[in-house]
């Protein structure tokens, strides 16, 4: 029911698969539904089918791809890992 910054959309949208992912914490901050990805309420798993079944339509998963592709230009991979580090090296020192 958490994910702060999924790294596995971030993969998918590098590989330009579409997303399908739960509404869930940081996730809407990355895919915003039916412009770069799909998403659905985490305990209905008839609208997860549905986003997975619109997968299948050609054209609006090339625009969904192509959408989350110049999207993903924001997202810095060395960024990102260096601000995770940091996040668990700060919380390393807090439990000293």
């Amino acid at each position: 029911g958490y994910e702060s910054c999924s790294h596995i959309a971030l993969e998918a949208m590098k590989m330009r698969t579409p997303v399908v992912a739960a509404r869930t914490t940081g996730v809407p901050e990355m895919i915003q539904h039916r412009e770069n990805g799909f998403l659905f309420d985490k305990d209905d798993p008839d609208q997860m089918v549905s986003c997975i079944k619109e997968c299948f339509n050609g054209g609006l998963r090339e625009r969904l791809t192509a959408e989350a592709t110049r999207r993903l230009s924001k997202y810095n991979w060395s960024d990102i890992f260096s601000q995770t580090l940091k996040v668990l090296d700060r919380e390393r020192k807090k439990r000293r």
